[in-house]
């Protein structure tokens, strides 16, 4: 049988450094991701299913509890793994976010008219409301 336990606070063992509840709820990231820097092995993740490798510095990744709406935010990052790469962007291709999967690329950028995709280490995290 489930149980359910409701509060309005939380508080540390002492009393002190009270936290309400619905700012746990809204405020934590729901869903991460670490992945690999050839882009086929998820390292870590919370609420993601699957992630596609579409090529170098390009993917997809694939929640398992959907969003609210697309209108969540995606902190994304990345590590060139020693590269040596001198300026690299990542970016959610926006035209694909939907509620439970987005697109996105890691680029290099050596001026501002050529844009190459590279491999990386990627991380990220998504904040917004669960379905």
């Amino acid at each position: 049988m489930a149980s359910e336990l409701r509060v309005n606070t939380l508080k540390d063992a002492s009393g002190n450094n009270s936290i309400a509840t619905s700012f746990v709820a809204r405020g934590s990231a729901k869903a991460y991701y670490h992945i690999n820097v050839d882009g086929d092995t998820i390292l870590d993740s919370l609420n993601i299913s699957s992630h596609d490798d579409d090529g170098e510095g390009d993917g997809g990744i694939h929640l398992s509890s959907n969003m609210g709406s697309a209108n969540y935010s995606c902190s994304l990052s990345h590590d060139d793994a020693g590269a040596g790469s001198t300026l690299l962007n990542s970016d959610v291709t926006r035209d694909t976010q939907a509620d439970g999967t987005f697109d996105y690329e890691v680029v290099k950028v050596n001026s501002t008219t050529n844009r190459t995709n590279q491999d990386a280490v990627r991380f990220g995290a998504i904040h917004g409301d669960l379905l």
